[in-house]
């Protein structure tokens, strides 16, 4: 559902409406946020039985998960922005690889960011963010004893924005963004421990996430707002969704999950390629069905081809994309690819 909602966002803002109409689709960044929780939570779900797993198997499956829909998402960017003429001028060699390294975030909107997403494709800044966190998680998990996890976490990623404040940079940002991606992680190992969450279990994540929401309005204090989706508005966005949307899940939980059929049952069809679609509307819909200036060729051929596209990227090239991997990485087996949403870059 998320991954739509995205999505939804770029193409309707895309399309300048007005205020009224395009208000709803305002907030894309909070439903990235939501990715990064439920993330921590799936890679949680997807290790916790696995205590002998090698960090080399756990990085295969993580780099074979994620590279393949974003390596594709990078050559549909560079086939959709040559065919409308502006791959000349936009293409620059260092900012592939830069993506390609996963040092990619959106300049336009924050400062102290190395390397602007790969000819515009806006919605790969999230995917930065995300590697970094898997490759984090491994040792954290392994080697921090387990009472220590939350509470060392929080103090990176308060000290690492402390330190953006004054030199701001993409690591910095992305290490000070660890504690909601370890929250979402912290929920998960409640649920699994308890079967339930409760506000006593999960106290001390929501906590955390409280305190950096605090911290993050620092600069709105000191530095005054500068737009709703500029930098630090946008920073403190972030951290409040995480909480916000923390606190949702165990209060939503304690209710029974009632009405979960009903908002995110109808959206279960298209779960297995949502990671592609996040990837790949962008430059499909976006640069190539708005720019058109054409209803027809948004929503009879542009909207058609991303959902084939994501079908073969999702559900037929990451078979062989694994298969592939396994063998330079000498795995024994190959698991099935059972994504779940955009996070759901965690099988």
């Amino acid at each position: 559902m998320a991954a739509v909602y995205v999505a939804a966002t770029h193409v309707v803002l895309a399309l300048n409406p007005p205020a009224l109409v395009g208000l709803p689709f305002r907030f894309g960044q909070e439903a990235v946020i939501i990715f990064f929780l439920m993330s921590g939570a799936v890679i949680y779900l997807a290790t916790q039985n696995r205590p002998g797993q090698s960090f080399g198997t756990y990085f295969e499956h993580r780099f074979r998960r994620i590279y393949f829909p974003f390596a594709t998402a990078l050559i549909v960017s560079a086939i959709v922005a040559a065919a409308t003429g502006a791959l000349v001028d936009q293409f620059s060699f260092g900012q592939l690889l830069g993506n390609l390294a996963m040092l990619q975030d959106d300049g336009s909107t924050k400062p102290g960011t190395w390397i602007g997403t790969f000819l515009g494709d806006l919605p790969l800044w999230s995917l930065s963010y995300e590697w970094w966190f898997y490759l984090l998680f491994w040792p954290t998990y392994r080697w921090v004893p387990r009472q220590h996890q939350l509470p060392a976490v929080t103090l990176v990623s308060l000290l690492a924005w402390l330190a953006y404040l004054a030199h701001p940079n993409h690591i910095l940002l992305v290490a000070s963004y660890a504690v909601i991606w370890w929250a979402g992680l912290e929920l998960a190992r409640v649920w699994v421990e308890d079967g339930a969450l409760t506000w006593r279990r999960c106290g001390k994540p929501l906590a955390c996430l409280t305190a950096m929401s605090i911290a993050a309005a620092i600069p709105i204090v000191l530095e005054g707002p500068r737009g709703f989706g500029l930098y630090p508005v946008l920073t403190f966005r972030h951290f409040a969704t995480g909480t916000v949307f923390a606190v949702m899940t165990v209060a939503w939980s304690k209710l029974g999950w009632i009405g979960f059929r009903v908002t995110i049952g109808p959206f279960a069809p298209i779960a297995p390629i949502s990671y592609a679609i996040y990837v790949l509307h962008y430059p499909i819909l976006v640069r190539w069905g708005v720019a058109s200036g054409k209803w027809w060729v948004l929503l009879g051929l542009c909207l058609p081809v991303l959902l084939l596209a994501a079908y073969l990227v999702e559900v037929v090239g990451q078979r062989q994309f694994n298969r592939l991997v396994a063998r330079v990485f000498h795995s024994r087996t190959v698991p099935e690819v059972h994504p779940v949403g955009h996070g759901h870059i965690n099988s």
